[in-house]
């Protein structure tokens, strides 16, 4: 039999359906003490209203607060060893010279914690996020009163899917596509070599740049490079800079006119028009492999033979169009929820989503992360948005539907994981002092038991589409 062979993404990845923000901090634990008045927010007459902003006040006896003030403080004596006393005999009054006023802050802290988790626990509050904790009052001595401003949660009542209806896709793969997927295995393989002439398109020119924008002598964030390399018509650069470098050559100095397009992300450069000064140092050029004996066995086709590699890509390409019908048929089914389960959505979390893809974007980059001096969170907002909503929907559905992730599923996840990892012990370590990846499997779980149970009840319509389509609409799909 033979194994189907890797042949890498079909596009460019994405951000998982699996929603990735940090889960707030409420910072707070239980307790019977102290009493909440809800209040609504007055927003400023200059600001838009936020509608899910809320506010609560945190009330806290004294009484409450010298108790348990005293209480830690005589804790305190009898475990403190102080030189001239004997164990457990120091005086209160000493360690409230010493620590009184540590003991008080963490006593305040504790119990606004445990009034902000009991306002939760006892009423409707639903927070999404807290956005301020500002005290109001508490002189020494007196009882305390916080003002607690946080975003609660949308209300979100699942429509159901009696008015849905899916396409499903199916791929025609032909021995066209099987030859053009091992002529890019070829490519894939091909080395690069130094060439002697002008740079053309397909082309790599290593360079030093410098950009100034027109009329501006200082230069701007991330204006210069040192040993750049540039595939010209990759799209990894400017169109301008990198067209610019077609018919370079090595030696050659050139200076290139570059327009920044009005959505660039760095500010200050936005929609400006800027001379590049470009420094060449060489041309490389790929030297494609012919598809021999010796190719078709470093593709781990023992024999050699191009039947068998025939037979082992027609079989990936097989299971990556079965993939590929899959996660689409699920995207088309989350727009559809999205649309039909319309609800607004907190800006706390939003924010929180857009930062946490962004750093994701820039710890990607690794060390061209310079390249990309400014990266605004507008940049991620559209996507943000639609993580936001399909995690919170998902959670509804699952909810209403009574779909709940078993424990064994969870079990067979995580020991997955850890074997992907190829070193069981060091998974193990991992998984115990990071619980959020736990976290993110269950996330994960639940939302592919929603989609699973939602797919068996929608009606789905069959379209036969080429695998060159399918594999467009995937990277479609991931841009």
């Amino acid at each position: 039999m033979v194994d189907a062979l890797d042949l890498g993404s079909s596009g460019v990845s994405r951000e998982s359906s699996s929603l990735s923000f940090r889960t707030i901090h409420l910072l707070f634990q239980t307790s019977d003490h102290g009493k909440v008045i809800m209040n609504e927010p007055n927003p400023p007459a200059d600001q838009e209203q936020n509608i899910f902003e809320r506010q609560i006040k945190l009330h806290i006896p004294a009484s409450r607060i010298k108790s348990e003030v005293d209480s830690r403080l005589r804790e305190l004596a009898r475990s403190t060893k102080i030189k001239g006393f004997r164990p457990g005999k120091v005086p209160v009054s000493l360690i409230d010279q010493r620590h009184g006023s540590q003991v008080r802050q963490e006593v305040m802290q504790d119990l606004l914690q445990s009034s902000w988790v009991d306002a939760v626990e006892s009423g409707d509050l639903k927070p999404a996020a807290v956005r301020a904790i500002d005290p109001d009052s508490g002189a020494p001595d007196e009882d305390v009163t916080y003002n607690v401003t946080f975003e609660a949660m949308p209300d979100i009542e699942f429509a159901g899917v009696n008015n849905l209806h899916l396409e499903r896709l199916t791929v025609e793969l032909n021995d066209e596509d099987v030859d053009e997927e091992i002529q890019r295995l070829s490519e894939r393989a091909a080395k690069w070599a130094v060439v002697e002439g002008a740079a053309q398109e397909g082309d790599l020119v290593v360079l030093d740049f410098e950009a100034k924008v027109v009329g501006v002598d200082e230069g701007f964030s991330g204006n210069r490079g040192e040993g750049v390399q540039v595939i010209i018509g990759s799209g990894s650069y400017l169109p301008d800079f990198e067209q610019g470098l077609v018919g370079a050559s090595a030696g050659e100095q050139r200076t290139v006119a570059v327009h920044f397009p009005a959505e660039y992300p760095a500010e200050e450069v936005r929609g400006q028009l800027a001379d590049v000064a470009m420094s060449v140092h060489e041309v490389q050029r790929k030297v494609i492999a012919p598809a021999d004996e010796n190719f078709i066995r470093s593709l781990g086709i023992e024999d050699g033979q191009m039947d068998s590699l025939r037979k082992a890509v027609r079989l990936s390409m097989e299971q990556q169009s079965r993939q590929m019908v899959d996660g689409l048929l699920r995207e088309q089914l989350v727009g559809k929820l999205l649309e039909s389960n319309a609800f607004g959505l907190p800006p706390a979390l939003v924010d929180q989503q857009c930062a946490f893809m962004r750093e994701n974007a820039l710890r990607r980059m690794g060390q061209n992360r310079d390249r990309l001096p400014e990266l605004p969170l507008s940049v991620f907002e559209s996507e943000a948005r639609r993580l936001v909503a399909w995690a919170l929907l998902c959670d509804e559905i699952a909810r209403s539907l009574n779909i709940e992730v078993e424990q064994q599923q969870l079990n067979a996840a995580m020991q997955q994981w850890i074997q992907s990892l190829g070193e069981p012990e060091q998974g193990i370590e991992i998984l115990q002092k990071n619980p959020q990846i736990q976290k993110e499997m269950e996330k994960d779980l639940l939302q592919q038991s929603v989609l699973n149970t939602l797919l068996e009840e929608i009606p789905q319509t069959d379209r036969t589409v080429t695998y060159t389509e399918i594999c467009s609409m995937a990277s479609a799909q991931n841009d």
